[in-house]
This record gives C-alpha cells, sequence and structure tokens, in this order.
C-alpha cells in the first residue's frame, strides 16, 4: 500500500486524496513517476526540438496534455478516476438529499399548521396570550409610559 504517499497527502491537508494513496503502492507510485518524467523528455526531444524530423509545436502540446491528464496524482486527486470518488459522491449526496427532505418536511408541516388556523383566530390567540401575560409586563409599561400619556 502507499503509506508514504498517503502519509504525505495527509500532512499537506488533503484526507481525501490520502485515502486514495493508500490503494496504489509506493513502487506503482515511483514507477509511474518515473515513465512519466521520461516520456515527458522523449516528448521534448521528439516533438519540441525544432531540429527534430517529427518537430510539431500541437503535436508536442497534445503529448504534454496527455502526459498531465495520465499523471498519477491527477488520476488518484480526481473524483472520477479515484478509487474513493465514487464513494465521496455518494455520501454527498445524501447528505443534500436529507437536507432537503428535512427542509421539505419542516416547511410543509409548519406552512400547514399555520394554514390550517384561520388568521381571526390568531388575533384571538395574541389577545388572549397578552392578557395572560400582562400581570408580567403591565408594571414595565406603566412606568414606561408615565409622563407621556399625561
Amino acid at each position: 500500500m502507499g503509506l508514504g504517499a498517503a502519509w504525505d497527502k495527509l500532512m499537506q491537508g488533503h484526507p481525501g486524496d490520502a485515502f486514495s494513496y493508500l490503494y496504489v503502492s509506493d513502487a506503482e507510485i515511483a514507477t509511474d513517476k518515473a515513465t512519466d518524467a521520461k516520456l515527458g523528455t522523449l516528448n521534448a526531444q521528439t516533438y519540441g526540438n525544432p531540429d527534430s524530423v517529427l518537430y510539431d509545436p500541437q503535436a508536442y502540446a497534445a503529448a504534454q496534455g496527455h502526459l498531465q491528464g495520465g499523471n498519477i496524482d491527477a488520476q488518484l486527486t480526481d473524483p472520477a478516476t479515484s478509487p474513493l470518488g465514487g464513494f465521496q459522491q455518494s455520501i454527498q449526496d445524501t447528505v443534500n438529499n436529507t437536507a432537503s427532505w428535512i427542509q421539505g418536511v419542516t416547511s410543509f408541516g409548519l406552512g400547514s399548521i399555520f394554514k390550517l388556523i384561520p388568521w381571526q383566530v390568531w388575533i384571538l390567540g395574541i389577545g388572549y396570550l397578552l392578557f395572560i401575560t400582562s400581570a408580567i409586563w403591565m408594571p414595565f409599561a406603566k412606568k414606561a409610559l408615565k409622563g407621556k400619556l399625561a
């Protein structure tokens, strides 16, 4: 297992990438990076060198693009190609679906409760609540309004 590369990614602050590196051995990662370096050198000699028979700037750019796209680091950090990419995406989808379900249930539940009670009953209920709690708030209101009502 690629514990060394996983540890490096973890220390760099990429825990999701670290788990992906656990599925690839350190030897495979080293081999892939050596092959990429060799291919980069060959591309530069073959397509990037103006003295070469096969000199072609577009082909060189395309070869370098393919080399970057096939890089093991890019493949293991990309959610589409990493071993844990689908797992991480499914967790994100589950969290999003759960949040939207909870939001729908609460908005429907509270909305339907408020809509079932007529507005006249709400006004009577607020008036009743103010009357019941007047023993608490009335002394403060009298003090506040003492000099202003005269």
